[in-house]
């Protein structure tokens, strides 16, 4: 059952004016540090494109399975298959299984903190703030150190006997290439379908006494191992469970640079942009350049709508000063904020448009 606390702050209005004046300069900021990202972002959004567009007069249909010294320091298209003699080892909860790269993600069943707080205007200009501090427990990923929560007290975590890491082989072939640095940019993960077989042999000796759990009780459920102090289906505080994402061996397309015999890494463009482009199953050179310029513009529209939020955000700081002065009658400070933040939005958008087309003034619309 969730514990619930409450906590109740009144602000006079001259504390109020104040801190909204104080507000202004971290506003300032906020608004410098918005014109720099959206400026920046288009540089590099021209700098991305250039260096695809680099990538695709230089680009050569290579063979994986032929590496040719005389491609030393070229940019090369290749498929082939991402191989290893080896099974991946976490070395820890397992035994080796057939994959190349292992994520482990470990979860604690602990007490975590929610935080709400709703805000009153009284006449005068002052406010109350009433924040409320629910405590349920729950599994997370992260440890909730409870040192931090508003009430400590009876709500105890103890801490992550083990964290979450990524392991990989030692060694993977790409054909007949070197493929450590193709596997350390695959992503194409997937769950790893686990039962107690998979659990390392002297799991109960080894691990549990190595951290200390050494009354705890391990099985796998639901495809997650669970090492738990009751061995009950209902979880207790400081239960442990952990789930595995894995990348077996397959076929890859990549579009990379040779070095060596039979190495491989990024390709460094003449404005020093890497491309190193790797995607599962047969993809054509044309596909992988294109899905990396979608990512590119994706991107590019992420890092615009976040300069955008910063400029909202500073210039409603830097105007916080005219509302609270007419929140001396709670209903002026009310449309005053709206008409704020309102004008706030407006001129954000019409100063970020501004900002990128004249990013885009040097070097044109042509620019692909």
């Amino acid at each position: 059952m969730a514990d619930q606390f409450t906590n109740v702050t009144e602000t006079s209005w001259i504390e109020r004016l104040t801190s909204s004046i104080k507000g202004v300069l971290f506003g300032t900021m906020c608004v410098t540090g918005a014109f720099g990202l959206l400026w920046w972002n288009e540089g590099n959004l021209v700098a991305e494109r250039g260096a695809l567009g680099e990538a695709k007069t230089k680009l050569i249909i290579g063979n994986a399975n032929t590496p040719n010294p005389q491609q030393n320091g070229k940019l090369l298209y290749l498929y082939g298959a991402l191989y290893s003699p080896e099974f991946v080892d976490e070395n820890e909860l397992l035994g080796k299984l057939a994959y190349l790269k292992l994520e482990r993600h470990v979860e604690m069943y602990q007490w975590v903190e929610e935080k709400k707080e709703s805000t009153e205007k009284n006449a005068g200009g002052s406010t109350k703030k009433t924040t409320t501090y629910t405590y349920k427990q729950d599994w997370s990923k992260k440890h909730n150190n409870s040192n931090n929560f508003h009430e400590p007290s009876g709500h105890d975590n103890p801490k992550l006997p083990f964290s979450t890491t990524t392991v990989q082989v030692s060694q993977a072939t790409f054909g007949k290439f070197d493929g450590k640095a193709i596997l350390s940019r695959v992503e194409n993960y997937e769950d790893v379908v686990l039962s107690n077989e998979n659990l390392k042999k002297g799991l109960e000796h080894n691990l549990l006494t190595k951290y200390q759990l050494v009354d705890r009780k391990v099985n796998v459920k639901d495809n997650r191992i669970y090492i738990t102090k009751s061995g009950s289906v209902t979880p207790e505080n400081g239960d442990i469970r952990v789930f595995y994402r894995g990348i077996k061996a397959g076929y890859f397309s990549a579009i990379t640079q040779q070095t060596g015999n039979n190495g491989l890494e990024a390709f460094q463009s003449s404005n020093s942009k890497e491309i190193f482009l790797v995607e599962p199953g047969k993809v054509s050179p044309e596909l992988l350049m294109k899905h990396e310029a979608s990512r590119q513009n994706i991107m590019s529209w992420i890092w615009r709508a976040v300069g955008l939020l910063m400029m909202w955000i500073g210039l409603s700081m830097m105007l916080s000063p005219f509302v609270v002065l007419f929140d001396v009658l709670p209903i002026l400070g009310d449309i005053a904020g709206l008409g704020v933040g309102l004008f706030a939005a407006i001129l954000s958008v019409t100063l970020g448009t501004l900002i990128i087309a004249t990013a885009w003034l040097p070097i044109g619309p042509s620019t692909s």
